[in-house]
């Protein structure tokens, strides 16, 4: 995901669509992945929260793709908030990645 943010700090556009095409598409795969498993009750919250994150970030793909569009078409007021609806949705994404780690924690204390 910083690869996105590099490329749009550089105002390389192209190079935003390209890899939030990828991010989308690995968003997808892990969310069709995780949706294969069932896992034990006592490890159920934390994939929720996994999916969440993954929810997001397949959400922010979209985003950033429809933003680079935007300012590929010189329409900057729409690229900025297509850019600032993806980084709401990578905050989100992150902060499900934290609850799912916690909970792994807290089931599984050694890990690291």
């Amino acid at each position: 995901m910083s690869a996105i943010a590099t490329v749009g700090e550089d105002h390389d556009f192209t190079s935003v669509s390209t890899n939030a095409n990828i991010l989308y598409t690995d968003s997808m795969k892990a969310i069709e992945n995780s949706d294969l498993y069932t896992v034990s009750p006592d490890l159920q919250d934390a994939k929720d929260e996994y999916r969440l994150a993954m929810v997001q970030a397949h959400s922010a793909a979209l985003y950033f793709y429809v933003g680079a569009e935007d300012y590929k078409k010189v329409n900057v007021k729409d690229g900025n908030s297509e850019f600032d609806r993806a980084d709401n949705c990578l905050k989100s994404c992150n902060e499900h990645v934290n609850r799912a780690d916690n909970l792994l924690k807290a089931i599984i204390p050694n890990i690291n």
